[in-house]
């Protein structure tokens, strides 16, 4: 197998260019709403040149593959399976880029631990007021709870 030299710049020139004349086969580009409904670039070159800097060859060659098939839209079972290992690069960049597995920009604000802080209040607020109420429902009568020693020593 001949050494695979994947170029990031050339590979979206290629892109645009399917994307065009697909745009224009439609009708898009006569109105010209083909770049104002164009989805914004998630991940800046920067971070496309460090995604490719930790591929391998096969694997660059495979994510090619993969980005042909998407951008064609062929349909899911007739695509490719991704391997593991590409899946796993594509995963770990995604969560490095800020970005969930739904494919949304993770915020700031999107934190999650305040839900376990209230759930984990929750539970203990919970098991305290059942053990309250077991030891008020199920604990017999106390046979000295009128033994009060101010009470026993007073003499009348």
């Amino acid at each position: 197998m001949e050494d695979f030299n994947f170029d990031f710049a050339s590979f979206e020139a290629e892109m645009k260019k399917a994307k065009a004349a697909e745009g224009s086969a439609t009708g898009d580009q006569q109105h010209g709403q083909s770049d104002a409904q164009a989805p914004k670039r998630q991940f800046s070159d920067e971070q496309g040149r460090q995604l490719l800097s930790e591929l391998t060859p096969k694997l660059k060659e495979e994510l090619a593959e993969v980005l042909r098939a998407q951008q064609l839209n062929t349909p899911l079972g007739d695509r490719k399976p991704m391997s593991k290992d590409l899946s796993r690069i594509l995963q770990r960049f995604q969560r490095r880029a800020g970005f969930g597995p739904d494919g949304k920009k993770l915020e700031d604000s999107d934190e999650i631990w305040p839900m376990y802080l209230g759930l984990g209040l929750f539970v203990n607020i919970a098991f305290i007021f059942l053990f309250l109420w077991a030891q008020e429902r199920f604990a017999g009568d106390d046979p000295y709870a009128d033994d009060d020693l101010y009470w026993q020593l007073r003499e009348w």
